[in-house]
């Protein structure tokens, strides 16, 4: 503890020179051999962020008192890295720090009107941030590290970086199906990637077929991705509508092919997915309860997505029908909660 109090309050060059004095050579080479192994691997750290505080202060974002602050502070996180023994909540003090001057360089921003550099000064700081959350993951493998590491990732909209967390979460944590909702919700709604997206949904269903969550999950993706698509479809009419070259026989033709009603032809379009997802869902869930409230959620989402799912919904409807589990529904929107059926009880009794 004594050697971590020194090399953080002193100097690296300091530190250096005051154990190379001949009275401490013979009884310190040893940890003077350690102060300098820590001293090569800080200024290391502090060279890798050099020119972000030399952009600090050149564009006066910060003043030169807070950049030697900044410099300080960082340098003493990195001793503490350092450590021998390592501890969790070093590489996380010295990420929340990173984060802290990251908002703070933003207000300045704002207040300054500045939006430039954002290369040089915002992106290294968050690559940094980044590679700590990371290693405090890696290294001591908990539930806790990795959801902040993710959760910085996603508000510092780190998209590769994030699918990247999500599957190392997956590679340790593979035995919650929460996990595999998570990573593919984020594949589909945040890096736009229904592949992946339906890649680990159909990984978390191998595991646990039983699970009501990935069900809904993997029905929601196919439907919002046909959604997404017809959207982009209407999206193409309308910019070919705004082009002087409609009139033409052959761009009518186009415009044709690009009808959002006319999908008859087109099975994906035409819920196809879709409609396999419920099917094999219905057929995997036994239990009549949790089938009925499975369908209940397929509707619900359906009906969400818009015109285009009808036809699907009538046939979820019928199939609930069909199988008594309307009925079901029924009743449990008519319980009675557990204080009435005591009130009706001793009413009866007499009490």
């Amino acid at each position: 503890a004594r050697v971590d109090t020194i090399a953080v309050r002193i100097s690296s060059g300091a530190v250096v020179q005051m154990f190379s004095r001949p009275e401490y050579r013979r009884d310190n080479q040893n940890l003077l051999n350690v102060l300098r192994g820590m001293a090569e691997f800080v200024e290391k750290s502090l060279e890798e962020l050099l020119p972000v505080f030399e952009q600090l202060k050149l564009v006066q974002l910060f003043s030169p008192d807070e950049v030697c602050d900044f410099i300080k502070n960082c340098r003493d996180y990195e001793y503490k890295l350092c450590k021998q023994t390592k501890v969790a909540k070093d590489f996380l003090a010295y990420a929340a720090y990173l984060e802290e001057k990251l908002d703070l360089i933003v207000e300045r921003r704002k207040e300054l009107k500045f939006l430039h550099r954002y290369d040089q000064i915002d992106r290294p700081l968050k690559s940094k941030c980044a590679h700590l959350y990371r290693i405090c993951a890696a290294r001591f493998k908990k539930m806790e590290y990795h959801n902040k590491e993710i959760a910085f990732l996603h508000n510092a909209k780190m998209r590769k970086l994030c699918s990247q967390a999500y599957t190392r979460l997956l590679q340790i944590y593979a035995h919650l199906p929460e996990n595999h909702v998570r990573a593919a919700l984020f594949e589909f709604f945040d890096n736009n990637s229904a592949e992946n997206a339906r890649t680990l949904i159909l990984m978390g269903l191998r595991k646990f077929p039983q699970s009501i969550p990935l069900w809904v999950t993997h029905f929601e993706i196919e439907l919002r991705y046909v959604a997404r698509l017809l959207e982009r479809r209407e999206f193409l009419i309308k910019t070919n509508d705004r082009s002087s070259h409609l009139h033409s026989k052959n761009n009518e033709e186009i415009k044709k092919s690009f009808d959002p009603v006319n999908t008859g032809d087109d099975e994906f379009l035409k819920l196809s997915l879709a409609k396999v997802v419920f099917e094999m869902a219905v057929k995997t869930i036994r239990e009549r309860g949790l089938k009925a409230g499975l369908i209940r959620q397929f509707i619900q989402i359906a009906e969400d997505c818009g015109e285009f799912t009808k036809e699907l919904v009538l046939s979820m409807r019928e199939y609930m029908s069909i199988y008594g589990l309307e009925l079901e529904e029924e009743i449990d929107k008519m319980e009675v909660p557990n204080e009435e059926l005591f009130e009706i009880d001793t009413k009866r009794m007499g009490i």
